[in-house]
């Protein structure tokens, strides 16, 4: 972004008047003046696109010429400048899907709801996504006490308390999701509702004149680097890619995405976030700023229509390291199914699945989405600040370029080598995935869930 560029200029100053219209209740407003924008996220907190803390004077047409004029704060989501990234915000479609969910989906939510549970995404007072204007006007949920949790948790994993507080949030959100796909008309599906998000926004087969999903390239990048670091690591991950067998192996890896994120032939799908882990929570906390109490989910630009254990398995692997998932998996994953069940009560649903048949699933084929998630993700994040700079004006055209292109392999490599806490976790990282590709070792080929049909 041009830092000369006045970021007030982002966006239509007429589509800002109706979102604080619909904010304020009053339709007739009248923007005073020179929008006050400045950026809300740095790095690629928000790399498919261009978030800002919007602060506009304003007068409604009834005001008297004496009343000082009134101010309203928001918060903006519009279209990314750099090439790059506006390659894979179109590729992905993300102002489509996140605008079919702040204006379809989230209605239904609330209708289902009834006001006896409240919908734990920040409120959307207009989403434009005609590939020209695109812009997402939701609330300032900093102007309620929410902020980011501290980004170390990237490096380090997530406390208790705070995966406590997010797989409850994410129980509600699935609950009346599913309370919202039973008010459609009988028969119809969620896929034939809302085409607009039944293709997956990164893991999907290219058709003729798309361009290949740039995800893929990510994954198979990411995972050369798995297989390089492999051969340093003694006992099964250094035989595996020595022999072969890893390589073997990782050619189910792309189509083990994809069978993962479709639809359970079992029924068993929610309208799920796509790409649920901190960042896209804002929290509220107790007046000690440390005590978690409150969350809003955010950034429903990848939402997609799958299996619940995506999201929990997303969250999980992301956001915590093994040694804690070891200690809390069980009862985080009961916090989530506790959640869900207890919104679907209080709104008069029945429950659509049992915590037997969903925990199955996540100790078996969902594990293997966690792992490879882990896998791709991790190793970049744990670069803090060569990765995320704080500062969004040092993600230049070419960082972009090493991350969509490269998954910073360079990086990884060169921090891996030289850096002993660094390596000590993507040890940790990557033993576990090839423990979970090869349960029985290296005479399991034809077991690995990678290969399983």
């Amino acid at each position: 972004m041009d830092p000369e560029e006045n970021l007030g200029d982002r966006m239509r100053r007429e589509d800002l008047a109706v979102a604080i219209g619909c904010m304020t209740g009053d339709p007739e407003i009248n923007l005073l003046g020179i929008i006050d924008a400045k950026r809300a996220t740095g790095g690629v907190d928000g790399f498919t696109s261009v978030v800002l803390r919007v602060n506009a004077a304003y007068r409604t047409k009834r005001d008297e010429e004496t009343v000082e004029d009134r101010r309203a704060a928001l918060v903006v989501k519009t279209a990314p400048t750099v090439e790059s990234q506006i390659f894979v915000a179109k590729a992905c479609r993300v102002f489509i899907r996140e605008g079919v969910f702040f204006r379809d989906v989230v209605p239904l939510m609330r209708k289902a709801s009834a006001g006896r549970v409240e919908v734990p995404v920040p409120e959307c007072y207009l989403a434009i996504s005609d590939g020209e204007n695109d812009a997402i006007y939701m609330e300032d949920l900093a102007a309620r006490g929410f902020r980011t949790p501290d980004r170390s948790y990237q490096v380090e994993g997530l406390d208790l308390n705070h995966c406590v507080l997010a797989m409850k949030a994410l129980g509600r959100l699935h609950a009346l999701g599913i309370a919202a796909e039973r008010l459609l008309p009988a028969g119809v599906s969620v896929m034939e509702t809302f085409p607009d998000i039944a293709k997956d926004a990164t893991i999907y087969d290219r058709e003729p004149g798309e361009p290949e999903p740039f995800f893929k390239g990510l994954v198979e990048k990411g995972f050369e680097v798995v297989t390089k670091i492999c051969k340093h690591l003694d006992g099964l991950p250094k035989a595996a890619a020595e022999s072969g067998v890893l390589e073997n192996v990782l050619k189910g890896l792309w189509p083990s995405l994809k069978r993962l994120i479709k639809p359970s032939e079992k029924g068993m799908n929610v309208i799920a976030h796509g790409d649920y882990w901190m960042n896209n929570i804002m929290v509220k906390y107790e007046s000690d700023g440390v005590t978690p109490i409150d969350a809003k989910i955010l950034d429903f630009q990848a939402v997609r229509y799958c299996h619940p254990a995506v999201d929990v398995m997303n969250f999980m692997h992301i956001c915590t390291q093994r040694n804690f998932r070891d200690k809390y998996f069980e009862s985080l994953v009961n916090d989530y199914y506790d959640s869900m069940t207890e919104t679907l009560k209080a709104i008069s649903q029945p429950i659509p699945f049992s915590k037997e048949d969903f925990v199955a699933d996540l100790y078996g084929k969902y594990r293997t989405f966690g792992v490879i998630i882990s896998n791709i993700y991790l190793p970049m994040m744990m670069l803090g600040e060569e990765f995320a700079p704080s500062n969004a004006e040092d993600m230049t055209e070419e960082r972009y370029d090493d991350l969509f292109k490269s998954g910073c392999s360079s990086s990884i490599l060169r921090r891996y080598a030289s850096d002993s806490r660094y390596r000590a976790k993507m040890d940790v990282l990557i033993r576990e995935f090839v423990e979970v590709v090869l349960p029985y070792g290296l005479d399991s080929v034809e077991l690995s869930p990678l290969l399983q049909l």
